[in-house]
This record gives structure tokens, C-alpha cells and sequence, in this order.
């Protein structure tokens, strides 16, 4: 739920972000996003019988997903109380959920 969230949030920031403010943020963190899932499907398509820990490489989107939310939390202000809401219940279920995973798989 939250990779469509950030997916959605980095349309919804690329596209209806006007603020000046932001374009530096914006930028990098689309650059950043775009330059890593290129390089990972290209890796992908180049060696296909590849270790599938390579998945590891695709970290970096997780920051720009993160960012993307945030921008879009940030520019949802008063507009959309229930699509603030959306947010803040799925990262903080994804948070305790990973939590409990954490602390009751590993003995």
C-alpha cells in the first residue's frame, strides 16, 4: 500500500507542485528515483539469471518514496483530510507491523 502511495505522491508532487521552494527537492529526488530504477532494470535485462539479491541496489527509492510522501503530506494541508489520514495509517501500520516482525521472528 505504501509503494502505491509514494508512486501516486511523486506524480501528484512532479505534476501539481508549483512552489518554488520545492523544486530543488523535487529534482533530486526524482533524478534520484529515476537514475536508480533505470540502472536496476537495465541490471535486470542485461543479466537476467543474476542473483535475486540484487534487489538490494533499489534501496535508494525507498528515500525518495519517503520524500515524495512527505512533499505531497505537506501539500495536502486542508485539501484532503481523509488522503492525510490514508497516509498516516499506513506508514504507522507498516512501521509497528515491521516492528512485531522484527521482534517476534528473530528468537
Amino acid at each position: 500500500m505504501l509503494i502505491v502511495i509514494s508512486l501516486a505522491a511523486m506524480i501528484y508532487v512532479l505534476i501539481g507542485d508549483r512552489r518554488g521552494e520545492t523544486l530543488i527537492i523535487r529534482v533530486v529526488l526524482g533524478l534520484t528515483w529515476l537514475v536508480t530504477m533505470a540502472a536496476f532494470i537495465k541490471t535486470n535485462l542485461d543479466l537476467p539469471y543474476g542473483c535475486t539479491m540484487d534487489f538490494r541496489y533499489i534501496v535508494p527509492t525507498l528515500l525518495c518514496g519517503a520524500g515524495f510522501i512527505a512533499l505531497a503530506y505537506d501539500l495536502l494541508r486542508e485539501k484532503a483530510r481523509t488522503l492525510r489520514t490514508v497516509i498516516v495509517v499506513s506508514t504507522v501500520g507498516f512501521a509497528l507491523s515491521s516492528l512485531a516482525f522484527y521482534l517476534f521472528t528473530n528468537g
